[in-house]
């Protein structure tokens, strides 16, 4: 017996059977980690975050190395997010960052959670740093100029703007909403006019109108909702700007009846009951805009509402 163990221990201590043995071990754990793992997506792709939570603990409690932590963060952290539990998922994003400084996943997560929140001077510099490192695509370059469009630094924001229309290929609508806001806002109305116009129609037709607002040609701006308004008679924000922009042309008649049709699909819409009251007075139709400010002092929620507060108007 003695000598079978002798024989034993004698192969323990081969340098090959030596290696070996860890690695026999090591697979055995391997094994284990990735069907948590796996458990956990699982739990997590049939939304049961709660139990996403609970193996996530349990998996930790296993003391896994570092690599096999990796997904356990990011899925704790999308639920958390899923449950609308932001600052719980700052948290894990936060901690997955520093623990795992080269892995972009986690350091888009945390500059997203910052740019949701608000905070736009840190999601920059992380969206910075992760275009200055990694290959990103459009939609990161564009979060940057969104951050820089917030932020005031509108030359900046112009810049990566550019640069991520050119890697979208002009394609995103919302990207060159943006684009066309920030060109208004260096007062470039040339380039932003072109810009506009690659925009899909009907918001090409308000971002055009827009231009032509903020270049003071309230003319040109209505002749371009007009346009819209034919092809897309229920777009909504395309009939406020037709509101707003005959009153602006001093088409007042115009003016007060656009409101009141708009007022019969979208009642108590404050944007329409203001150009409805302005366009009234204009008219001569004073009872029924001092009828629809009353109503605005009940039903609003805006600044009108508050307006007609502090006048304290009593019906005459």
């Amino acid at each position: 017996m003695k000598k079978r163990h002798g024989i034993f221990l004698a192969f323990l201590l081969l340098p090959s059977f030596s290696a070996a043995f860890p690695l026999f071990y090591s697979s055995r754990k391997q094994a284990l980690y990735k069907s948590k793992i796996a458990e956990i997506e699982k739990n997590f792709a049939s939304s049961e975050c709660e139990k996403v939570k609970s193996n996530v603990n349990n998996y930790f409690n296993l003391k896994p190395p570092s690599e096999f932590r990796k997904k356990a963060y990011l899925y704790l952290g999308r639920c958390y997010e899923k449950m609308g539990y932001s600052d719980k998922a700052l948290s894990v994003y936060k901690i997955a960052a520093a623990l795992y400084p080269h892995e972009k996943e986690f350091h888009k997560k945390l500059a997203d959670m910052y740019f949701d929140a608000g905070f736009f001077k840190k999601s920059s510099e992380i969206y910075l740093r992760l275009i200055q490192e990694y290959t990103c695509g459009w939609e990161i370059t564009m979060k940057l100029a969104l951050c820089y469009l917030n932020l005031g630094f509108y030359k900046k924001a112009e810049k990566r703007l550019s640069q991520a229309a050119e890697l979208n290929g002009y394609k995103d609508r919302d990207l060159l909403k943006n684009y066309v806001q920030c060109l208004i806002n260096l007062g470039k109305y040339g380039k932003a006019l072109n810009m506009a116009n690659r925009i899909p129609p009907p918001d090409k037709y308000v971002s055009l109108a827009r231009v032509y607002i903020h270049k003071g040609d309230f003319r040109s701006a209505l002749e371009e909702v007009e346009k819209g308004e034919k092809q897309f008679p229920h777009k909504k924000d395309l009939l406020l700007y037709e509101m707003l922009l005959n009153f602006f042309n001093e088409k007042y008649y115009k003016a007060y009846a656009k409101a009141g049709n708009f007022l019969e699909k979208y009642p108590f819409s404050e944007a329409a009951m203001t150009i409805k009251i302005w366009s009234g007075y204009k008219i001569g139709r004073k009872r029924e805009a001092q009828q629809t400010f009353l109503l605005l002092q009940k039903k609003g929620k805006g600044w009108l509402k508050r307006l007609s507060e502090r006048l304290n108007l009593q019906e005459r």
